[in-house]
């Protein structure tokens, strides 16, 4: 009776903990080293997953290999924005450049069109996406060219995520759907990039929210801008962070498994001790 009374508890406990594993298994969101190296943000202009593009719009052309992005967004990029973005919201003091205009095209590009970001996609919820990328890693001389072609160029607001006023804007809507517009914050005043930024780092990292982490010259970064008839080399640099993630998240496991295993037998020995 007593031997039969010790095998209970052994084998409930080992179904309970194999039910536990399993769900939990089950509700775990795959993020394989696959899955991050070929990961298209969820968001209102994006593909639902990298491909070849005929042809990319000008600037974006780099990215036609292997895009998140079509070739009628890349042409919104250029001719107006495929979310009525103005980059002249300081006009009545001085329009953009063309140099940093180029840049944050190049930016642009790669925020609608890069494939490699899947390490650092994060949820959102924004009425045109549900997805973000957070702190992917800029190569320091892509950061610095983009500051210096800016530095003398004007804007309003540190944060261009955040703290712009959205309202309809005059003239024709460019975009079918919302006509709504960037405004600087009420009671601001129109400065240089160099003025409110101070340095290419805080730049980088503060004008889109911290999608940026400005990257030294030693640290695996991404660049803006690369050769198209070369491998993409963000596409390396995306393997590596993914690599990192998915070893992180084995050694996770494994201590997980293995404090599970100490509880389990912690209670059934307990059980026995009871029972005897």
């Amino acid at each position: 009776m007593m031997a039969a009374f010790r095998h209970t508890p052994l084998t409930f406990v080992r179904m309970f903990c194999l039910t536990l594993v399993v769900t939990m298994t089950m509700a775990q969101k795959s993020r394989d080293v696959d899955t991050l190296i070929n990961t298209c943000i969820d968001s209102k202009h994006h593909k639902s997953a990298p491909g070849p593009e005929g042809s990319l719009f000008t600037t974006c052309h780099q990215w036609k290999n292997r895009s998140c992005c079509t070739e009628n967004t890349t042409r919104l990029i250029h001719e107006s924005s495929p979310y009525n973005f103005n980059y002249d919201h300081c006009s009545r003091v001085e329009s953009m450049s063309s140099e940093c205009k180029r840049h944050f095209m190049l930016d642009h590009c790669f925020y609608e069109c890069s494939p490699n970001v899947g390490p650092w996609v994060v949820s959102e919820n924004r009425s045109w996406r549900r997805e973000r990328y957070w702190g992917v890693p800029l190569c320091a001389i892509d950061c610095e060219l983009w500051f210096t072609a800016c530095a003398n160029d004007v804007t309003c607001t540190d944060n261009w995520t955040n703290n712009f006023r959205w309202l309809n804007m005059t003239g024709d809507c460019p975009t079918k759907g919302s006509c709504l517009t960037n405004y600087c914050p009420v009671n601001s005043t129109c400065q240089t990039f160099k003025e409110i930024y101070r340095t290419a780092r805080n730049f980088c990292e503060k004008v889109w929210d911290n999608a940026w982490k400005y990257a030294e010259p030693t640290t695996p970064c991404m660049h803006l801008q690369f050769n198209q008839s070369a491998i993409n080399p963000n596409d390396a640099v995306a393997l590596h962070y993914a690599q990192i993630i998915a070893g992180s998240q084995m050694h996770s496991c494994n201590l997980m498994w293995f404090s599970i295993q100490l509880a389990v037998w912690a209670f059934i020995n307990r059980i026995l001790t009871v029972a005897s």
